[in-house]
């Protein structure tokens, strides 16, 4: 990941929501280009988020998480737990 185009912060969630994409990923038993090919989407996408190499636009979480069969908002909270403890975006 190039790490001097994201803060500290944003490459935590990046990193949550690659791992939660993969656990549940490999919970289906599914390569990335069987994963993609099932649910219509690119393989590109899912090995992007899977690096950490972009920020998934809110499509593109919303996509992911209806081909793991749950709301966004589920898989927001997987993605939660992935963070630190009482993790914050902004320290204020």
């Amino acid at each position: 990941m190039q790490q001097g185009r994201y803060t500290e912060k944003e490459i935590q969630i990046i990193n949550a929501i690659a791992k939660v994409v993969i656990k549940l990923r490999k919970n289906k038993k599914k390569s990335q280009r069987m994963f993609a090919f099932e649910y219509d989407m690119h393989k590109s996408l899912i090995s992007r988020i899977e690096s950490g190499k972009n920020q998934p636009m809110l499509f593109s979480i919303w996509k992911v998480s209806e081909a793991f069969n749950m709301p966004p908002s589920k898989f927001l909270k997987l993605v939660e737990k992935e963070l630190p403890q009482n993790f914050v975006f902004f320290d204020i």
